[in-house]
């Protein structure tokens, strides 16, 4: 039994160590390190300037917080539409090195106090490279075209531990194509066109909690992408980066309630990024209510400040909100761009 056991134990540590030595062997697929980050999902959540994972109280919580998922009251559809930038500069500036190039319809979600089913858009863009080198003597000019689109498909669920205590979990799975494009130009002659279509399938998990210290006072946590991996038919697996959220919600009357995040998104091979969010809702009339926001690595430099602002509208169950961002491009630091949401949940 014993030496069964162990040459089982040596003929799996072979195929992993097999399996491991082939993934190594494949090149680097040609994704940039925002590639899996998505935009956030809401324009309430957007017009609190990201400050909601101890919010997290409407459909769109899988996103931000799967615990608060055990608020809702009823079942929910619920969709955003990123309908509209306006600035100064070109559309095509705008949009440069985003991972949904300015697509209008972001997700959907079907969410209940028990759990909810997503779908949303992580990255579909195109980006185009050129360069030269020299082989055998022979110049070589090459172009590349590549067309990247991921989506996300999540299950969510949540549970109450006991009266303070909440938790949730995201099952995730992913869908890609890489799709390369190369012509290439030797000693002024130009070669046939090479395409390759990659397909990629990855796994994932996403951990929420909600810990209401009061009724008026609750802490929140989310971990996204801890583990999440990325498996391509053609290029290296790929670690999704881990991004941490914690924070504070706190009602200071019944009408106003102040929201506090921070934020870390730990990439593998890029420089880790840090946001500190700052959000406000007050409610007028128990119907419609205001919202501002703030979010950014540094609140004390305003180039590196996105301000957001929000107005939402709810009546027995249907809930639309407004929101707008605006910021200076990292590229064009004076150039200012806003950016307006719309979202909208209708009970079934």
């Amino acid at each position: 039994m014993r030496k069964e056991f162990f040459l089982g134990f040596c003929l799996l540590c072979f195929l992993i160590q097999s399996y491991s030595i082939a993934a190594f062997c494949k090149e680097k697929a040609p994704t940039q390190y925002y590639t899996y980050d998505g935009i956030d999902i809401g324009a309430r959540p957007i017009g609190l300037g990201g400050a909601f994972v101890a919010v997290a109280d409407t459909a769109d919580a899988p996103f931000w917080n799967p615990a608060g998922l055990n608020a809702l009251k009823a079942n929910s559809l619920s969709f955003m539409i990123d309908f509209s930038y306006q600035s100064d500069v070109l559309w095509e500036e705008i949009i440069a090195g985003t991972p949904l190039e300015g697509k209008k319809f972001c997700h959907l979600t079907f969410a209940g106090p028990q759990g909810a089913v997503s779908w949303r858009e992580l990255s579909n863009y195109t980006e185009s490279d050129y360069f030269e080198e020299v082989i055998d003597g022979e110049r070589h000019e090459i172009w590349q075209d590549v067309e990247i689109k991921v989506n996300q498909y999540m299950l969510s669920v949540c549970q109450a531990y006991s009266e303070s205590l909440i938790g949730g979990i995201n099952l995730n799975y992913f869908s890609g194509r890489i799709g390369l494009t190369e012509k290439k130009k030797i000693n002024d002659e130009w070669e046939e066109p090479e395409l390759n279509l990659s397909d990629g399938k990855g796994f994932g998990f996403d951990w929420g909690f909600i810990y209401l210290l009061r009724e008026s006072f609750h802490l929140g946590l989310m971990i996204q992408n801890f583990p999440s991996f990325m498996y391509w038919d053609d290029y290296r697996t790929e670690q999704l980066p881990v991004v941490t959220r914690m924070g504070f919600a706190s009602k200071l009357t019944n009408l106003l309630t102040f929201s506090w995040d921070y934020e870390h998104r730990m990439y593998k091979d890029e420089e880790d990024k840090k946001n500190y969010h700052i959000g406000l809702e007050q409610i007028i009339l128990d119907t419609i209510f205001l919202r501002a926001g703030m979010y950014g690595p540094n609140l004390n430099e305003n180039e590196d400040i996105t301000y957001s602002y929000g107005l939402g509208y709810k009546k027995e169950g249907y809930t639309v909100d407004l929101a707008a961002k605006q910021y200076y491009l990292s590229e064009m630091p004076d150039e200012l761009v806003h950016n307006f949401l719309c979202s909208v949940s209708i009970p079934f």
